[in-house]
């Protein structure tokens, strides 16, 4: 389509998402949004699918990857820790505080159920942030202590929570003089909400990388990207081993189970409905309305934000004025409640997410780059601070991010009032007690 005829972004591009009417979305981020031109090119191959089962399932289908969840997760499971490290220094798996909780959950599970002997390392991240350079030099301090026992490094491209674009070339890069050090980058919320080139990625020391196709890019659900360095193919093999396991990276991933694979197949749809608007400028508006809508609402609430602009594309974090998590809980509810609108709320500082690994057996760096004795509390002395993390889209509007702030300021200001009659009840219980009393 010509860049004349390129349909406009906003409010009139809402008719092409199956979102309910009155609904008012802030957390694209999470589970995405397929779109109905997708959504019916899928039903059209469904239907192939089961017109020709064997056609389809033997000669037509191509998987990618199930999520990033799965390519992290095959990842992890693959590696051979007896390789690394020794008995007196074991290998060490790094990541940020800021990783996806799914990291630390499957870090948790290798100890536990695998046995697998390594030691995590994490190190904090702070927020706000004033720039990337905290992060780099934290994890340079714990790379000049530990990285000569390296074994995996996971950081994601785009932080969960916060969503802060991290610097990922760097911190490829630093792995990479400071030992030898695996490097995965979990890239769920990048693929089609900021632009990467996988090759250049790989030439500042990125060995793996998985990205989501459901979140920004409009894909079906479950849908995903997986790069794997050339040289690092053997080392790497799928959670599930099919009736069609082929011993080589591709065929080994390439069947795993008879299940809908329509989803994958789909993604060309995804391709052809961002051309209709431009990559590029869906890109740039949903990075504008993120800046303009964060900006906005930290100037209404008076508060800030957790990261400059230039770490954020299209997702702004803005701190909620409240000084309690239960009234960010009762704002989230409400919200959708009352108002049809979804937020994600949460707190910082982002605290250690094992399960069953002690606080004792896991390496902690704070963000100033100190190590922390085993028996702290990295978030100890940290003041706690609550957030609102906003996804923009195409369907959305600055006006929608301004009725957001009047609502909640609305909702706070009822909140208010509550709790004054409610300490003005007290203060009666308490004079008739006295009185009584008396």
């Amino acid at each position: 389509m010509p860049d004349h005829q390129k349909e406009a972004l906003g409010h009139s591009c809402r008719h092409h998402f199956y979102l309910a009417d009155g609904f008012t979305n802030f957390n694209h981020g999470s589970y995405g949004s397929v779109t109905r031109p997708v959504a019916q090119y899928q039903r059209t191959l469904f239907e192939r699918q089961e017109a020709y089962p064997d056609l389809f399932f033997r000669k037509e289908y191509r998987e990618l990857l199930k999520g990033a969840s799965s390519g992290i997760n095959a990842i992890l499971r693959s590696v051979d820790f007896d390789a690394y490290g020794s008995a007196e220094e074991p290998p060490i798996v790094l990541m940020l505080s800021t990783a996806y909780a799914m990291v630390p959950f499957t870090v948790d599970f290798l100890k536990k159920h695998v046995g697998e002997r390594f030691v995590p390392l994490v190190v904090m991240v702070d927020f706000p942030l004033s720039s990337e350079q905290a992060i780099v030099d934290a994890v340079r301090a714990a790379l000049d202590k530990y990285g000569h026992r390296g074994v995996m490094a996971v950081f994601s491209h785009i932080a969960s929570v916060p969503p802060v674009i991290l610097p990922v070339e760097r911190l490829a890069a630093l792995c990479r003089e400071k030992g030898n050090i695996n490097v995965v980058i979990d890239g769920a919320h990048a693929l089609g909400q900021i632009p990467f080139d996988l090759s250049d990625l790989a030439d500042k020391g990125v060995d793996f990388y998985v990205a989501n196709a459901h979140k920004w890019l409009y894909g079906p659900k479950g849908t995903a990207i997986f790069f794997v360095r050339r040289s690092k193919h053997d080392t790497v093999r799928p959670t599930v081993i099919s009736s069609d396991y082929k011993d080589d990276f591709q065929g080994s991933f390439e069947y795993t189970g008879t299940r809908d694979y329509t989803a994958f197949c789909a993604l060309d749809a995804c391709l052809d409905f961002r051309k209709r608007f431009g990559d590029a400028e869906i890109m740039a508006y949903l990075k504008k309305l993120a800046d303009e809508g964060g900006q906005l609402l930290a100037k209404n609430w008076q508060t800030e934000l957790a990261a400059p602009p230039e770490m954020s594309a299209a997702m702004a974090t803005v701190r909620l004025p409240v000084s309690e998590w239960a009234v960010a809980e009762r704002l989230q509810r409400d919200l959708f409640e009352r108002y049809q609108t979804y937020v994600v709320c949460f707190a910082t500082p982002l605290p250690l997410r094992f399960v069953t690994i002690p606080r004792e057996d896991v390496i902690v760096f704070a963000s100033d780059g100190r190590e922390l004795p085993p028996d702290v509390d990295p978030t100890e002395g940290s003041k706690r601070m609550f957030w609102m993390r906003l996804s923009a889209q195409i369907y959305l509007e600055l006006s929608d991010f301004q009725l957001l702030g009047d609502r909640v300021l609305e909702l706070l200001r009822e909140y208010a009032k509550e709790m004054d009659a409610a300490t003005e009840a007290d203060a009666r219980r308490v004079s008739d007690t006295v009185r009584i009393g008396a």
